[in-house]
C-alpha cells in the first residue's frame, strides 16, 4: 500500500469550504509492505528536486514493514536466506507465476509480480538523503525523517530480519519501532493506528 497524505496547515476554516491558494499544505508518505520500497522512491525524488513542492511542507516518510532491498550486495544472509524459503527450489520466475495463480491473488496478480520482482532488483536510487538537503531546511519545505515501523513474531520474518539493514541504509534520518502486538496488516487495518503513526510527523522528531 502507498498513500501521499496531504492536508491543510492551520489555520481559519474558510468560510466558504475551499482551501486559499496561498496557503500551504503538509504532505506526508507511507507506505507499508511493497510500497515500503515506492515511498522511499518517492521520498528520494522529492528531496532530490529543489522546487518539486513549492505549495507543500514536506514533513516526511512513514514506512510500516516494509520489505528490504534482498538484491543489495550487503543485504545480510539470514535475511536472504529466509526470503528465498518459499521458493523451494524454484526459479524467482517460477515461483512468481505459482503464486500468481493462486485464487486469492486473482484481483491482484499483476501487482504482487511486479512487487516482488521489482524488490529483488537494484532499486535504483540511494536511500540515504541527498547530502544537500537538511532536515532543518523549513525554508524548501524538506525534511528527512524516515518514521520506520515493523510488527511483532506475527510479522513476516524476512521482513522483521531486514529492518535493522533499511534502517542502516538510510542512515541517521531512520527511526525503527517494533510494534510488538502487530502483524504484518497493521497500517491497512486499523486506521485509529495508522492515524497515531501519522501524527508521529507532525511533531519533533
Amino acid at each position: 500500500m502507498l498513500r501521499v497524505v496531504a492536508h491543510a496547515t492551520a489555520g481559519d476554516d474558510d468560510d466558504d469550504g475551499e482551501l486559499d491558494s496561498t496557503r500551504k499544505r503538509s504532505l506526508i508518505v507511507l507506505g507499508t509492505s511493497s510500497g515500503g520500497p515506492c515511498a522511499l522512491a518517492i521520498r528520494n525524488r522529492i528531496l532530490s528536486e529543489t522546487s518539486s513542492l513549492p505549495n507543500h511542507i514536506f514533513l516526511g516518510t512513514i514506512i510500516c514493514s516494509s520489505d528490504c532491498p534482498y538484491s543489495h550486495p550487503h543485504c545480510p544472509q539470514a535475511v536472504t536466506s529466509e526470503d528465498t524459503k518459499d521458493l523451494n527450489g524454484r526459479s524467482i520466475q517460477q515461483y512468481v507465476q505459482d503464486e500468481s495463480l493462486k485464487r486469492f491473488r486473482r484481483n491482484s496478480k499483476h501487482g504482487f509480480v511486479t512487487d516482488y520482482l521489482l524488490e529483488r532488483t537494484d532499486w535504483g536510487f540511494d536511500l540515504a538523503a541527498p547530502s544537500h538537503v537538511s532536515c532543518d531546511d523549513r525554508a524548501n519545505h524538506r525534511c528527512n525523517r524516515v518514521h520506520m515501523y515493523v510488527g511483532g513474531e506475527d510479522d513476516y520474518k524476512s521482513i522483521r530480519l531486514g529492518a535493522q539493514f533499511l534502517r542502516e541504509l538510510i542512515g541517521d534520518d531512520a527511526r525503527l519501532q517494533i510494534l510488538e502486538e502487530e502483524d504484518h496488516f497493521y497500517a491497512s487495518r486499523k486506521p485509529q493506528l495508522l492515524a497515531k503513526l501519522l501524527a508521529t510527523m507532525t511533531s519533533p522528531r
